[in-house]
């Protein structure tokens, strides 16, 4: 089932109250690609960029529904930390919160700060959404991706100083290589090899 929090009805009101002229920006992973031995412990960050209207006004990202898609095989979705770019949740200037399933996380935010004060906190058209924690857990190849199917899928609600709008995003890909670690990699080798001499005997023998 789709999120189940309340979070993401929030956004839903919100953006229906703040509807206009759309603009795209573009969401991807930081980094993109990368190769982690089996058993490690890392983190992946989901970048918001491109943050620029047509006229060249600065936008502003005021909530965020997104879900992450990956091979639960291969890795094992641990955690996640919100940036702080919606501001701070110690301090009660935004809900944040997060679903993990096999395969999916589904994790959202809605700022409560006006204008101002995100201009203050997102000064660059390009920050960190989230970070998001995995295990590799398998050997193999893990692709990264934002799921555009399931509602909201991917769901940015943004206003700039002027014009209120709503984001509509491109969406990047990544992918996590899983490898054996040296030293059993180095074993593995070894032992096929001793297996090759072994055997070459055995027929020298005959």
């Amino acid at each position: 089932m789709k999120k189940a929090n309340w979070i993401c009805y929030l956004i839903f009101i919100f953006g229906s109250l703040y509807m206009g002229p759309s603009s795209a920006v573009s969401l991807n992973f930081s980094p993109s690609t990368t190769t982690v031995n089996v058993g490690d412990s890392f983190d992946i960050a989901v970048v918001i960029s491109d943050l620029y209207a047509a006229d060249n006004s600065r936008e502003i990202v005021s909530a965020f529904d997104l879900d992450v898609l990956y091979d639960p095989a291969v890795l094992n979705a641990t955690g996640i930390t919100f940036g702080l770019s919606l501001g701070d949740e110690f301090f009660f200037e935004v809900f944040n919160d997060a679903i993990f399933s096999p395969g999916r996380i589904d994790f959202a935010a809605l700022s409560l700060l006006d204008v101002a004060d995100l201009l203050v906190l997102q000064p660059d058209d390009s920050f960190t959404l989230a970070t998001l924690s995995f295990d590799a857990i398998g050997l193999g190849i893990s692709s990264l991706t934002f799921d555009p199917v399931e509602f909201p899928g991917v769901d940015v609600k943004g206003y700039d100083p002027f014009t209120p709008f709503d984001l509509s995003a491109s969406t990047g890909q990544g992918s996590v290589t899983v490898v054996p670690v040296p030293g059993a990699l180095i074993l593995m080798i070894s032992g096929l090899l001793s297996l090759g001499v072994a055997g070459r005997k055995k027929i020298i023998l005959k």
